[in-house]
């Protein structure tokens, strides 16, 4: 992952390490800040790295080349079983990285839903995260095996004997009531409940009182509902999508994904406190199971600078769920430590749209954070058939 570079120092950097590590498979790209141990590098050059050896695994990567987006329902399946190597029935994770310019959130999640729902092996988990930084089409490279590209989505998938979880945490909360879209048309939702869907935003914002159009700038969002039969669920039930305009003749709002009729939404506002709160709440889930050998963490551009730390501490944040209690001794010492260790191997990239499922589909949400967390696995056989170990 490199931060504000140019796709040329891309490719020099990733040809390097490439060659240091003697790597067999290198996938990266640019982002407007990356995560790395415990820090988060923004407004300036950086790079953070994550070489993984897994002699007892299989590894293999793809680029949406290989996706039969859009097709019908058995070829596209087919063809997502196949990229991701989930066809061998020991598919564990696989990370994606996407160009927002020329890939569809709903039918990369779509794809991977259909696969899940046919017959043959499941996909296992899937995090990704589209590029950020860049405001043109061709500003999110993609790197791969040597090979730079401007648009669709390079992927890895790992399998075999390794054991990787899958972490999705939201930033916003709820405000108002759900509300059922009366009236839509591909990214513009015209009516809410049967009333212009500007004066149903006005209403539910005025719940949160006397806040300032400073403070709610770019920090209201629309949140849709996963499950249909839990829309009352709360923040946790919801897919989290960015306002990206307004047309007050028409008294609609413009999504940054498409909607349709019938479904239910709810305004949502990013909260500092939730968000924090929520993170800390799902990684006391992980730590339950043990500290991971690594993470590689997709973190939204919405949460940076928007708390008392950049990413809201969200690499700091890991590390600290997984760090011994604090000796006594240490503790009565005066002052704070200048730095504390990262405990963990972390890389990270911030993104402007994660994916992840969100109980039983694949969801694209904005302002959450999503993880896979790598573990020392059980001794299990070597698979009798892979695409041979390697490193990323």
């Amino acid at each position: 992952m490199v931060a504000g570079v140019a796709s040329e120092i891309l490719t020099a950097v990733a040809d390097g390490l490439g060659a240091a590590l003697g790597a067999t498979n290198v996938v990266g790209t640019t982002s407007d800040a990356v995560l790395g141990g415990p820090h988060v590098i923004g407004g300036f050059a950086g790079v953070s790295v994550m070489a993984l050896h897994l002699p007892a695994s299989w590894m293999r990567v793809f680029t949406d080349d290989e996706l039969a987006l859009g097709a019908d329902s058995a070829d596209e399946s087919a063809s997502f079983r196949e990229a991701f190597g989930a066809g061998s029935g020991d598919h564990r994770a696989s990370l994606l990285l996407a160009d927002p310019f020329s890939v569809s959130a709903s039918q990369l999640c779509g794809g991977l839903d259909n696969v899940n729902r046919s017959d043959g092996p499941p996909i296992g988990a899937v995090v990704g995260g589209f590029g950020s930084g860049s405001t043109s089409a061709a500003g999110h490279p993609l790197y791969l095996n040597g090979s730079l590209r401007r648009r669709g989505v390079v992927g890895v998938s790992i399998g075999g004997a390794v054991e990787i979880d899958a972490l999705l945490s939201g930033g916003c909360r709820s405000v108002g009531e759900p509300l059922v879209v009366t009236r839509a048309k591909g990214h513009m939702i015209f009516e809410l409940r049967g009333g212009a869907a500007i004066k149903a935003a006005g209403e539910a914002l005025r719940a949160l009182g006397a806040r300032t159009s400073e403070e709610l700038a770019g920090n209201v969002y629309l949140g849709q509902a996963t499950d249909e039969a839990k829309a009352w669920g709360g923040a946790a039930t919801l897919a989290t999508r960015r306002i990206v305009g307004v047309e007050p003749d028409a008294g609609a709002i413009a999504l940054s994904e498409a909607v349709r009729p019938g479904r239910t939404v709810r305004f949502q506002i990013f909260d500092p406190s939730y968000a924090r709160d929520d993170l800390l709440l799902a990684l006391d889930a992980q730590r339950l199971r043990g500290t991971p050998a690594g993470a590689i963490v997709v973190s939204s551009r919405s949460r940076r600078g928007k708390g008392s730390d950049p990413h809201m501490g969200d690499a700091a944040a890991f590390q600290d769920a997984f760090r011994l209690p604090t000796a006594g001794s240490d503790l009565a010492k005066a002052g704070e430590p200048v730095q504390k260790p990262a405990v963990i191997p972390l890389v990270g990239l911030c993104s402007d749209g994660e994916v992840a499922r969100s109980g039983s589909k694949f969801h694209m949400s904005h302002a959450s954070v999503a993880a896979l967390l790598f573990r020392t696995p059980t001794p299990l056989p070597t698979p009798e058939r892979g695409f041979g170990g390697g490193s990323v």
